[in-house]
């Protein structure tokens, strides 16, 4: 049986339930080009306001730059970046379905991705030559009865004290050591059984092109709850923020409990903190505070709030996660952003998707199928079709004339004569894939962890990294997967990235098992930036931590196309759903039925009266 993956899964139940379905329809309201997130959104509110709606993308599986593979799909994935398109129809052909006075724009199929790089950290050796290996350096183990642990340096036998009356305390302790020595020993070998055959024949994996975090009070989760969408996915709560100070990962106090726990934080400092964090969260009830600040740098608000160094880098670089030079009211949105969703599902303010964030997009277009969207993935599109007056009158999909009166697409793919003389703005994302075989910061329990590594100087940003292991269903047991993201700071190099990534890996070539570098280049277009009414243009991924410019951006394009709907109204239950109103109009009694009732009860009181009567006669 081959292996497949949940998007896989999908894909095939899909063309088998088409097989036996009629042709393709060749006419729809709105035609919605790619299944990237901000195209599923839309997608999904133009079919809940039931509009008839043809979801098409080029790829075969579902997300476009926001998709999560399995190993096996990366390798496809990697080929197909790396092909040639060669089926194009020639232009001559296409123009024969043309009608008088229409033209023909061919799409843009430059990819967005490149730089890609693979790179291995295992060998691809069978399981007894590994074996062989793994026991040649077990039998390097010391003796038992020294045994060196990072907290308590060496352990040794009490020699000095009478044997006699400490027999027993020295068979503990040995057999305490030989127990440590057999667990360093299977974490040991645990660690050198991977190989590379072993790792592309795992099922269970789901890798991120473009991971995200759900803030639990952001805009993303009131979305989900809004549409009732949150059916159709699974969260975990992200167990631990970290940061890094002085060279070291540590917890980033944010919570009372994590304020009053924490042992880089005198005891005069956590006042401080606890008081400016309890400030922040209703810092619009106290202007005054800081209105004289609000176009100044936070940095100086928060010197200004009596805040130390040590507390400015957990605010700055942890929490708020801004420049220090941004001014003082973005910054304080940024930290009441972090603190209110503190506790709403866990103890930190993060969800991190099961399966990966490329869950999402499929959530939302199972919503636009329920609802009468039409999917058809893996197919071609040859052109874009106008109308003597430039306006978007359909599609050419492998020779099939499909018309529509509104065409969605990301403005990257769109034709260059379709779009309007303004400059898109762009951004490059920097990338890194890792598969580690030992968490970053080693715990009894799997952790669910994001790190913010402030920038390296002036010029660069943020990289946000996360790590998730077999409990967020995106690798096997004994694995942990590790995201880097960054905005490229436009000099061509990647060195900050490499910085962030020593920093929080710095024996990385004992952990490391496989990794994967590659830079996404988006661009920013406003959804009404065609040059026809009938076109609209999506952008993103964008550089963010969470999800909140594409959600801007969906609800904005989507009221430029049906201004007076509303943005993705809430779906019902299946339960609510009533199919037709027959038995609801046979339950309801007609006015004779009611008169017929009413008769009857009267009767029968007059009736229920007269016994009562007789009853007190007789008595």
């Amino acid at each position: 049986m081959s292996d497949l993956s949940y998007t896989q899964y999908l894909l095939k139940k899909q063309q088998i339930l088409m097989a036996g379905q009629p042709a393709l329809p060749t006419e729809f309201e709105v035609i919605v080009i790619g299944t990237g997130l901000e195209e599923s959104i839309v997608a999904a509110s133009v079919a809940r306001n039931g509009h008839s709606v043809l979801h098409i993308d080029t790829k075969d599986y579902y997300g476009e730059a926001w998709a999560a593979f399995n190993l096996k799909g990366i390798q496809e994935w990697k080929e197909d970046l790396s092909k040639v398109q060669s089926d194009e129809v020639p232009k001559e052909e296409l123009e024969k379905l043309l009608k008088e006075g229409e033209k023909l724009h061919i799409l843009d199929r430059n990819s967005s991705i490149s730089d890609v790089k693979e790179s291995w950290f295992v060998d691809d050796d069978n399981e007894e030559n590994q074996e062989i290996k793994t026991d040649e350096k077990t039998d390097a183990v010391p003796d038992p009865t020294e045994v060196k642990t990072e907290a308590e340096g060496t352990l040794k036998p009490e020699s000095t004290l009478d044997p006699e009356d400490n027999v027993e305390s020295k068979d503990e302790s040995v057999e305490v050591a030989e127990k440590q020595v057999e667990r360093s020993s299977s974490q040991e070998k645990k660690k050198n059984t991977w190989t590379k055959s072993q790792i592309m024949n795992e099922r269970m994996f789901n890798l991120d092109l473009t991971p995200r975090l759900l803030y639990s009070r952001g805009s993303m989760v009131d979305l989900l709850i809004q549409s009732n969408i949150s059916r159709y996915t699974e969260f975990k709560s992200v167990t631990r923020v970290l940061t890094v100070l002085n060279g070291m990962l540590e917890h980033v106090p944010s919570s009372r409990a994590d304020v009053f726990a924490t042992r880089h934080v005198s005891v005069v400092e956590k006042r401080i903190l606890m008081k400016y964090l309890t400030f922040c969260l209703s810092y619009q009830d106290n202007p005054e505070v800081f209105e004289a600040y609000q176009s100044r740098p936070y940095y100086d608000f928060l010197k200004h709030q009596k805040l130390t160094e040590n507390l400015i880098h957990f605010v700055i670089h942890s929490i708020a996660m801004v420049d220090k030079s941004i001014n003082t009211l973005d910054g304080l949105k940024a930290t009441q952003k972090f603190l209110a969703s503190l506790g709403r599902f866990g103890n930190t303010p993060f969800l991190y998707s099961s399966f990966g964030s490329g869950e999402l997009p499929q959530a939302f277009c199972r919503l636009c199928a329920v609802f009468g969207g039409t999917y058809y993935l893996g197919r071609s599109i040859d052109a874009i079709i106008t109308d003597a007056n430039d306006n978007c009158i359909g599609i050419l999909s492998n020779g099939l004339r499909i018309s529509c009166q509104k065409l969605v697409m990301r403005g990257q793919t769109c034709p260059p004569d379709l779009r309007s003389n303004g400059e898109a703005v762009e951004e490059v994302i920097e990338r890194r894939i890792c598969l580690i075989n030992e968490s970053i910061l080693p715990s009894e329990k799997e952790q669910l962890t994001f790190v913010s590594c402030p920038p390296a100087n002036a010029n660069d940003g943020f990289t946000f990294v996360t790590e998730a292991g077999h409990g967020a269903c995106v690798c096997p047991r004994g694995m942990y997967c590790l995201h880097l993201t960054k905005k490229s700071s436009g000099n061509g190099e990647s060195t900050s990235l490499q910085q962030s990534f020593d920093s929080i890996m710095p024996n990385a070539q004992s952990k490391l098992l496989w990794s994967l570098d590659f830079k996404v280049a988006t661009e920013t277009f406003s959804s009404i930036e065609a040059c026809q009414n009938s076109l609209y243009l999506t952008s993103g991924p964008h550089f963010e931590l969470d999800y909140d410019r594409t959600i801007a951006s969906a609800r904005q394009l989507y009221f430029d196309m049906y201004p007076e709907e509303p943005f993705l109204p809430r779906a019902p239950d299946p339960e609510e759903i009533i199919l037709g109103e027959t038995e609801a109009e046979e339950e309801k009694p007609t006015e004779e039925e009611e008169k017929h009732t009413k008769e009857e009860e009267k009767h029968t009181e007059e009736t229920s009266s007269i016994e009562n009567k007789k009853e007190i006669v007789h008595e």
